[in-house]
């Protein structure tokens, strides 16, 4: 009745094995540069295994790709123990020519450039192909070394090229890309034909930045000002040296409209004078006006205004005519009579009455030189008007100075010596 057995025994035997392990590859020999997976199979130790390979790989199974006639390729397996175990591998590699495609090349929509190295190949032959397709029509030749690759106009994105080296035996890939980036599409504002006045001047612009600018006229600048009648263009260049020309912009001119301010005359002090223009500045033509200054005038904004003027002044005529403004002047003087006179004596007090010495005439006279001198001819002023006595920070002690003076009255200069007596 399964009953326990009595007086029975079982032994259970364990045994530790020392790690072992295998390196095997798909193939042995290749040509050079092409690829060949090894693959480790470790047994007996404690897993998990650890790889260690000579290339610096660390997983299981790899792939290397030998250059040399002969390769060996090492790998030290670890267990959870820490146990080692040394393989090795030896692999061959029958020369194969080399592929050099060239680096990458920045490129504009339209325009050119050549491919491969120098040299594309060592031996054997050259096959170009590319991705997609059909960029293989933009290459002067497929089996030219150096091909040129020409990108159509407006054709734009990322091509790759494909350089297969052949010899006899083997056979090597290589690949380059060209990037084919749009040309610029420059605006200039105002985008259509503009006006501007006899005289006057316009800024034309592009809408947005570039790296360079090359304008018709000349410029070189995002903004340029132009003032003559003509059709203006601006050729640009991006970051990537591509250019592109702006759309025609056609400026026209508008004759300046004459006008002719009256008077230009001289009145006597305290006087008034009328000012008028050659335009009846009511007719339909003209669209605003006004006169400036409007220092001493009856109305800026009147057909004769009235001036009464104490100084010599310059008034301006501003007439608006089709969106154009065109201005002529009236000079209007004051008929001041020479008068000069240079007092004998003056009292620098401080009580306010006398204090200065200067010369007393026309207000159209300015001074040129003012110059003071002691007896014994030493200078002690030498400009601004008026002296007051002072010299060195000091009153000058009472007693006859002598003085020289030259003096511009209407552009001619007039000139003045003498002596002049400090009272205390």
């Amino acid at each position: 009745n399964n009953n326990c057995a009595r007086g029975n025994m079982w032994a259970v035997t364990i045994r530790a094995r020392q790690l072992e392990g295998t390196l095997a590859a798909d193939r042995l020999t290749v040509c050079a540069g092409e690829p060949i997976v090894l693959t480790a199979t470790p047994s007996w130790g404690v897993p998990p295994y650890h790889y260690v390979w000579s290339t610096g790989d660390t997983s299981r199974v790899i792939v290397v790709h030998p250059e040399d006639p002969t390769t060996t390729y090492t790998l030290i397996i670890y267990d959870t123990c820490n146990m080692p175990v040394n393989l090795d591998i030896d692999l061959f590699a029958i020369p194969s020519p080399k592929a050099d495609a060239g680096a990458d090349i920045q490129l504009c929509a339209g325009g050119t450039a050549t491919i491969g190295g120098a040299p594309a190949i060592s031996a054997g032959s050259a096959r170009w192909t590319s991705n997609p397709g059909s960029a293989a029509s933009y290459l002067s030749g497929t089996t030219a070394e150096n091909p040129n690759v020409t990108i159509p106009p407006g054709v734009t994105g990322v091509f790759t090229y494909i350089l297969k080296a052949t010899d006899f035996r083997c056979f090597r890939y290589d690949t380059m890309k060209i990037f084919s980036n749009p040309n610029p599409i420059p605006y200039i504002m105002p985008d259509t034909g503009a006006f501007i006045c006899e005289g006057g001047s316009i800024e034309l612009k592009t809408t947005q930045p570039f790296s360079a600018y090359s304008w018709s006229s000349g410029g070189s600048s995002r903004t340029e000002t132009e003032s003559q009648p003509g059709t203006y263009t601006v050729e640009v260049s991006d970051n990537n040296g591509c250019k592109g020309i702006s759309n025609p912009v056609t400026l026209h001119v508008k004759p300046a409209l004459t006008v002719l301010a009256y008077p230009d005359t001289t009145i006597d002090p305290e006087a008034s004078a009328s000012l008028y223009s050659d335009l009846d500045l009511r007719s339909v033509g003209i669209d605003s006006f006004y006169w400036s200054p409007p220092t001493f005038l009856s109305c800026d904004t009147c057909i004769r205004p009235v001036s009464s003027p104490s100084d010599d002044i310059v008034y301006y005529l501003h007439v608006l005519s089709d969106g154009c403004w065109t201005e002529d002047s009236a000079v209007i003087k004051i008929n001041y009579p020479f008068d000069f006179y240079v007092p004998n004596a003056f009292t620098p007090n401080g009580d306010g009455y006398n204090d200065d010495f200067f010369y007393i005439g026309s207000k159209v006279l300015t001074a040129k030189k003012f110059q003071i001198y002691d007896r014994y001819g030493e200078k002690l002023w030498d400009l601004p008007i008026p002296w007051t006595g002072i010299y060195k920070a000091q009153f000058v002690e009472p007693g006859v100075y002598v003085y020289y003076l030259e003096v511009e009255f209407r552009g001619e200069v007039h000139k003045a010596k003498g002596s002049v007596t400090v009272i205390r």
